[in-house]
């Protein structure tokens, strides 16, 4: 905010400036135009060589007045955001993308042409989370991110890859796409987006159908064995499975009118790795949830041991955020939310718990847990 608040002001300063300065040399004949740096707004001393898309810049020099117009690359800076004197002009850098990449900027006026080297740093396809990770073929999954108007992502210029089968994208906004689920995706698949008019290659942090580091997805191949909690697992009807059994608590008024107090939705043995334990900062908790309403009053605790030191702090509606009810999405926590940071493998109990908790009145709530696993976080260039 200071930031954009300092910009605008010199901005301001240099247009009432200008205005006057203007008054008095209408009649005067500039020479052609001359740049002789390039600088931040905020930064006059300092010149620059590249700058962002939106960064507005000053451009100095000689006989900048009368300008028919300034070009970053191809792209030609709106006149109205032009306020130039003499020495300087300032303006915003596009935020379209080129056609062609010049590396160049260019200015016109009535006395002639000058253009400078000068990098206009394009910001890339960035992919954040898939919405579920699980979500099946022949399904529509969403893949949320960043620039994909910039970099026009759509039908005809983006397909998305599962590890090597390419479907083309359904349709797409500034930050997700939509695209149906081939058949035939192995399990732990990468997946890319693969937009061919610009030749860029973004990865989506995560595996399709991750099986690495499973606790449990309640299944003969990932078996829940705990007792506590064996009650709510099974393939339940509503909300309609994703691929099988899964966890399912339901709660209201009138189901516990006295409050739940806490129990526990299930215990389970697992061997953390070493590096988990040591740097749990390295590693996320995933699950896929479906929740009918919001977590109010409930909370829940993911932990290693109860007694724990410091003990497990408790988990509600501010992380337990969906982004749309009733239907099934990936969830994430830091593990160091459950694994407190500078442990040793002797101080940590090779279990996963997850406990409820809730006093009167009982919040009306049902939601449905599956494929608990811990995904080691990965690093993109």
């Amino acid at each position: 905010m200071k930031k954009n608040y300092i910009n605008k002001l010199i901005i301001g300063i240099t247009v009432v400036v200008l205005a006057f300065h203007n008054c008095g040399e209408d009649k005067q004949i500039y020479g052609p135009p001359t740049i002789s740096k390039v600088t931040l707004i905020n930064s006059l001393d300092s010149a620059i060589t590249a700058a962002d898309m939106g960064e507005w810049v000053a451009i100095h020099g000689e006989n900048l007045f009368n300008i028919e117009y300034i070009k970053f690359n191809d792209i030609e800076v709106n006149l109205k955001e032009i306020y130039s004197d003499d020495k300087a002009a300032y303006t915003q850098v596009p935020k379209d993308m080129p056609t062609e990449l010049l590396n160049k900027i260019f200015i016109k006026t009535s006395s002639g042409s000058a253009e400078k080297e000068f990098i206009v740093n394009l910001p890339p396809i960035i992919l954040t989370m898939m919405q579920n990770e699980y979500t099946q073929a022949g399904e529509i999954l969403k893949i949320y991110g960043k620039n994909f108007s910039l970099y026009q992502v759509g039908s005809s210029t983006t397909v998305v890859s599962f590890g090597g089968i390419e479907e083309p994208v359904i349709s797409a906004s500034e930050d997700e796409l939509l695209v149906k689920i081939p058949e035939g995706v192995p399990v732990n698949s990468k997946i890319e987006v693969i937009n061919k008019k610009f030749d860029l290659t973004a990865t989506c942090p995560g595996y399709y159908k991750d099986t690495h580091n499973m606790i449990t997805n309640f299944d003969p191949d990932f078996p829940y064995s705990g007792f506590d909690g064996s009650q709510w697992v099974g393939k339940w009807p509503n909300p309609e499975p994703l691929s099988g059994n899964y966890l399912r608590f339901e709660s209201s008024p009138s189901l516990y009118p006295d409050g739940l107090g806490w129990l526990y939705l299930f215990q389970l043995d697992f061997d953390y790795t070493e590096d988990m334990i040591l740097h749990p900062e390295n590693y996320i908790l995933k699950f896929e949830i479906n929740m009918e309403k919001p977590f109010m009053a409930t909370q829940l605790f993911f932990y290693y041991y109860w007694d724990q030191n410091p003990a497990p702090d408790p988990i509600g509606g501010e992380i337990i955020k969906v982004k749309e009810f009733n239907q099934w999405e990936t969830m994430a926590i830091p593990l160091d939310k459950i694994i407190p940071r500078g442990l040793s493998g002797d101080e940590v109990v090779r279990s996963f718990n997850v406990r409820i908790q809730c006093f009167a009145p009982t919040d009306d709530l049902l939601v449905g847990f599956d494929n608990f696993r811990i995904y080691q976080k990965e690093t993109f260039n």
